[in-house]
């Protein structure tokens, strides 16, 4: 099985997770919206971030993404989104996603555990995703994992 098939079986068990904590009334729906909905807008942050870290975006990277969430970027959407959000990107993993991580540690910590297991799982594929590895691609992966408590 290849890495990102491994990681949409953990995807897809964490969907199904997520859906069983909005039906059995676990997750504040009305207040958050769809909690895997919620989830995968830090999982997009995630990747489009460590895809700029380089300074260089690839097809392979691009391809990696949409593979991963189901998307259709192209190369030059994807730098438009970055030159338009980049910032908001940026903002959102420093400040928001550690906030995130502590407050589904509050609703299920089994499922937060989980959670950062799929982001550090997400990093090491986006890294290598272009099979071409630099350092400041793995400390940038470094820096936002520690941000939630979970090392390379």
């Amino acid at each position: 099985m290849s890495d990102i098939n491994t990681f949409r079986l953990y995807y897809d068990k964490f969907l199904a997770a997520c859906d069983s904590l909005e039906d059995c009334g676990s997750w504040p729906l009305e207040d958050l919206g769809e909690m895997d909905a919620w989830l995968a807008n830090d999982m997009s942050c995630l990747i489009i971030r460590l895809i700029f870290a380089d300074g260089v975006i690839r097809q392979e990277e691009v391809d990696f993404l949409n593979s991963a969430l189901g998307f259709n970027y192209t190369v030059e959407e994807l730098a438009d989104v970055y030159a338009t959000c980049g910032d908001k990107i940026n903002h959102f993993l420093e400040e928001e996603l550690p906030e995130d991580i502590v407050m589904l540690d509050k609703f299920d910590p089994i499922l937060a555990g989980y959670f950062r297991q799929m982001l550090g799982i997400l990093a090491q594929l986006v890294i290598t995703s272009d099979n071409e590895v630099v350092q400041k691609e793995k400390d940038t992966a470094e820096k936002l994992l520690s941000m939630i408590q979970f090392e390379l």
